[in-house]
């Protein structure tokens, strides 16, 4: 039998251009699934993004997103 997780990947804080912060969370779905002879496989599957508050997410590149439901670019804040 063929099951679905989903599992968090990423997390991490994007400043909007008026200095508001949201926290973006990046989930992938993993397909498992077991072979005739009882071995495990992990397949991973696609990656989404939502931020905590619930909204969607769209990536745009490695440091830009966009919060779909509020029509808003955010930028990934650096580590110190």
């Amino acid at each position: 039998m063929d099951t679905t997780e989903i599992i968090e990947v990423d997390r991490f804080v994007a400043e909007a251009e008026d200095k508001h912060l949201y926290t973006i969370i990046v989930t992938q779905k993993i397909g498992v699934s077991r072979s005739l002879d009882g071995k495990m496989f992990r397949t991973p599957g696609i990656k989404s993004a939502r931020t905590s508050e619930g909204y969607s997410v769209n990536y745009i590149d490695e440091n830009t997103y966009k919060i779909v439901d509020l029509n808003l670019v955010v930028k990934k804040v650096k580590k110190a």
